[in-house]
Parts: C-alpha cells; structure tokens; sequence
C-alpha cells in the first residue's frame, strides 16, 4: 500500500476518534496535529496529494479546519532514523494535540516518549504483533476504555 492510502486511512483513525472524543467530553479540538517521519509523509497543508486532501476533508467532515481550527506541524518530516526521538521529544514539548507516526519506528518511538499524547500510526503491517496495541479492536493506551 503507498503512502497515499495511508494518508487517507490515517485521515479516517485520527478525524473520528479524537474528534468524537474531545465532543463528548466538552473538550476543545486538539490546535496541533505532528507528523513524526523519517522520510516524506506528507506535503500538508500544500495538499498535492490526493491522500493529503483526503486528510483535509475528512478533518472538516469532523469540524477540523486546518489554519482555523487546527495546524499541522511538519516539524518532524524527513528527519531520518538518527533524530526520531529529538524530534518526538521537541513535539511533545510543544504540546501537540496528536502525533500521526509513519511507520512502526516512529510509532514505537513516539510511545516509548508520551503517554499523554494520542498517537495515530500509519505505515505499521502487524501493530499487535509489532508490540504497538493490545489489539486492533481494543488497542489500549491513551483513551482506552
């Protein structure tokens, strides 16, 4: 599957979820979604890609307006292997309401620094296997119930 197809599944895990959440308990959206890669993920908020305007749309199907509501900090894309965890460290230091994690490295990365943050992964072929979620249905972590 390419990164496209991610990206619009991602759209679907991180829009739903979060935004249902933080509506029923009278929270306020999150103000920042990170992407944490070692390579490219993305080209947001320039949306070229077709799973980047998947992205934005489901977001605004969810009350997510990226630049109103919500910006995307891009930060973390393209850092390589080497700087994952500086740079998973600096985003939690800057209190970004969700980390979307391309890949079962940054994903594991991200987890092993925040229990405090929501973390959306893409890119992961086996996440109960890999050790990321308790399982697919009930993954634990923040949020679980």
């Amino acid at each position: 599957m390419d990164r496209r197809a991610f990206l619009a599944g991602a759209a679907g895990l991180l829009a739903a979820p979060v935004a249902a959440e933080a509506q029923q308990a009278g929270k306020a959206l999150p103000k920042r979604v990170a992407f944490l890669c070692i390579d490219s993920c993305t080209q947001l908020p320039n949306e070229i890609f077709p799973g980047d305007r998947a992205f934005v749309s489901r977001l605004a199907q969810r009350g997510y307006v990226i630049g109103k509501d919500v910006g995307i900090d891009s930060s973390a894309i393209g850092i390589g292997m080497e700087r994952i965890r500086e740079h998973a460290l600096r985003l939690v230091e800057r209190r970004v309401g969700v980390i979307v994690a391309a890949g079962t490295l940054t994903a594991a990365t991200a987890r092993e620094i925040t229990t405090r943050i929501p973390i959306v992964m893409m890119g992961a072929e086996d996440p109960v296997e890999e050790g990321l979620v308790a399982g697919l249905g009930r993954p634990g972590g923040r949020g679980a119930r």
